[in-house]
């Protein structure tokens, strides 16, 4: 997957391919020191801009109405996607299966500037008919996480998507009830990491 990104990224690039990484920053877990950090870095450039460009055009009509991807189509977000179906090979037999295959996909959004990259794959029997539900999720997500709409100023107009912004409660030293009650009155996700009834942070 981190192969496939990195190849990706040269086209939603203009042409520069990046390393992917996994970790930001190594910080001190007594003083918060960043003690180590990572940036971007470019690993070279296999293909032109305008070459990145127009895979770019063409990745874009791959969620059009009718093609491989319209499934994985999101209202109101302009993004470009690459779907993906291949042979699985059996280690115990030792042949490709004939019932089992791998689905997937591999977009970029907004397709204007791209920000968020997600791949999303599958293995299972059903290659045709399967939920695109997964993948939506995920992007969703990922482009709220990072304040980005996905969606540019023209379709937004026509298609009336609306995008909500809200002021962060403090939330710090309060129950998980507490958080629940505050928070009912918004449309956000709220995701948990732990298993204690008080936020710590």
């Amino acid at each position: 997957v981190l192969q496939l990104m990195q190849a990706y990224s040269a086209i939603f690039n203009d042409g520069n391919m990046v390393r992917p990484y996994v970790v930001k920053q190594i910080e001190d877990g007594d003083t918060n020191e960043v003690l180590k950090s990572y940036g971007t870095e470019i690993t070279g450039t296999p293909i032109s801009k305008e070459t990145a460009d127009k895979m770019k055009d063409l990745l874009k009509n791959v969620l059009s109405e009718g093609a491989s991807g319209e499934r994985f189509a999101i209202d109101g977000v302009d993004m470009m996607a690459k779907t993906g179906t291949g042979e699985y090979y059996d280690e115990e037999t030792g042949a490709y299966s004939t019932s089992i295959y791998s689905s997937s996909i591999m977009a970029a959004a907004p397709y204007d500037d791209p920000e968020i990259m997600v791949y999303w794959g599958m293995l299972g029997p059903n290659y045709v008919n399967y939920s695109a539900s997964y993948f939506q999720t995920i992007m969703q997500a990922a482009l709220i996480a990072e304040g980005i709409s996905g969606g540019d100023t023209e379709k937004s107009e026509t298609t009336g998507e609306t995008w909500n912004s809200y002021t962060m409660p403090s939330l710090k030293n309060h129950t998980n009830e507490y958080v629940k009650n505050k928070l009912s009155s918004i449309s956000v996700p709220v995701v948990y990491i732990g298993d204690g009834v008080n936020v710590i942070d």
